[in-house]
């Protein structure tokens, strides 16, 4: 009977170390297996993190790139500077025509003009801008309608005042036919070249400069002009004193006929 205890008592020790050998050697896998997934889980957050930097750090250059390329691609500002206002303003005052190559130099004495307005004796013409006006001969004052020059020693400025009446003032037929030397029979000239706008703004100008030489009922200057498209003068013309006034002469106006190159009849 006793015997049969002390196995029975064996057994049981048996057992029960079995069963603790068991569950030591389940509860040691069981955390093997947990500490081999939370490596296999920082390999796997470690190589994660990896790829992002390693794609962020591709991504950068990429960028750096793009705007470099952006950057380049981007116009240059233009290093061209405007004309100036009064180059703009001598442009537009320029005719469409072009220069006849036949034109001559003009002299020094015509760089430092008068620029005042040009007179329309009475009527409401617009006068020329600054631009317009930059060469050549203006009055300083509006010419009366009557114009005329009685001073026995006429100065350049009176010879320049009658070409001015003749050819860049509307006056009427009366007017000029007394400050020409043919008279009304020499007044359609004068008043076809004003009607072309031929020796004032904007299409040409004229001036009368010296030397000057005076004699008896006569004068002599020489006379400087262009316009656009037609050959310049540069010729010396005449004067002549008649009843009381100076006058242009027949053989300039005939000489200025034949130069500018209109079909007009000149005066006997």
């Amino acid at each position: 009977m006793k015997s049969g205890q002390r196995f029975s008592r064996q057994q049981l020790l048996s057992t029960v170390i079995t069963s603790a050998v068991v569950s030591f050697v389940v509860a040691a896998l069981l955390i093997t297996l947990a500490v081999q997934a939370l490596q296999r889980e920082d390999r796997t957050s470690l190589q994660a993190d990896s790829s992002v930097a390693t794609q962020s750090e591709a991504a950068t250059p990429s960028a750096k790139q793009t705007a470099e390329a952006e950057t380049s691609t981007k116009p240059e500002p233009s290093s061209s500077t405007e004309a100036p206002d009064s180059e703009q303003a001598l442009a537009a005052a320029t005719p469409t025509a072009e220069a006849d190559p036949s034109r001559q130099t003009s002299p020094s004495t015509q760089a430092t003009p008068t620029t005042q307005a040009d007179p329309d004796a009475g009527e409401s013409e617009d006068a020329p801008t600054a631009a317009q006006t930059a060469r050549g001969w203006q009055p300083a004052t509006p010419l009366p309608a009557n114009f005329r020059v009685t001073n026995p020693n006429p100065s350049l400025d009176e010879l320049n005042a009658i070409i001015h009446f003749l050819v860049a003032t509307p006056a009427s037929d009366e007017a000029k036919a007394a400050n020409l030397e043919g008279g009304r029979a020499a007044v359609m000239i004068p008043q076809t070249v004003y009607r072309l706008g031929l020796f004032r703004a904007p299409l040409g100008w004229k001036e009368v400069t010296g030397p000057l030489e005076l004699g008896q009922d006569r004068a002599v200057a020489t006379l400087i002009s262009e316009s656009a498209g037609r050959p310049g003068v540069h010729t010396r013309i005449q004067f002549v004193y008649r009843d009381g006034n100076w006058r242009l002469a027949n053989a300039s106006i005939c000489e200025g006929v034949r130069t500018v190159g209109l079909p007009l009849e000149c005066p006997a």
